[in-house]
């Protein structure tokens, strides 16, 4: 499940298990019930984000469940889980995205390899790793298409690295 820490405003994947632990620091962000017992007296502490898929304790002290702190907008319509006592809502507002071309704002700013990594000391796992990417780089470049991940030629690199 995704989670965000409104401490260190960093979203990650956390195990569906209670307690919830923050992955920088590891320390508490709250307990859920997801298993619905609901045991007096009942405190709602979570939220959840129907838009951005994230978990994150209520801030009563900021703007509590007005505006989503991941994705930062707006609540349209809250629904609380008489079960499990997590107040999820969602927005009717659409998230501004403003795409960038490198026609107009120039060369792209993060321009890098993909790469794989291996233990310095694994050999043979690197050969074959590199056969399966040489056997095949056109079923890569379709995925990639389909995602409408943005390439650069390696000439480009060099030149917008400087």
């Amino acid at each position: 499940m995704r989670v965000f820490c409104p401490e260190h405003k960093r979203g990650f994947f956390a195990p569906r298990q209670s307690p919830v632990k923050c992955e920088n620091r590891g320390h508490l962000l709250g307990e859920l019930d997801f298993e619905g017992v609901g045991n007096s007296p009942v405190e709602i502490r979570w939220q959840y984000c129907c838009n951005c898929e994230h978990f994150c304790p209520i801030d009563f002290d900021r703007e509590g469940l007005e505006r989503c702190p991941v994705c930062t907008r707006p609540s349209s319509q809250l629904y609380l889980c008489d079960k499990c006592h997590l107040v999820s809502f969602e927005s009717n507002t659409p998230l501004e995205l403003t795409p960038v071309t490198p026609d107009k704002d120039g060369a792209l700013r993060f321009a890098f390899d993909v790469s794989l990594g291996v233990r310095k000391k694994d050999h043979e796992l690197r050969d074959q790793l590199d056969m399966f990417v040489t056997n095949h780089r056109k079923e890569i470049n379709g995925i990639l298409d389909g995602y409408n991940v943005p390439r650069v030629a390696p000439e480009a690199q060099l030149t917008s690295a400087k």
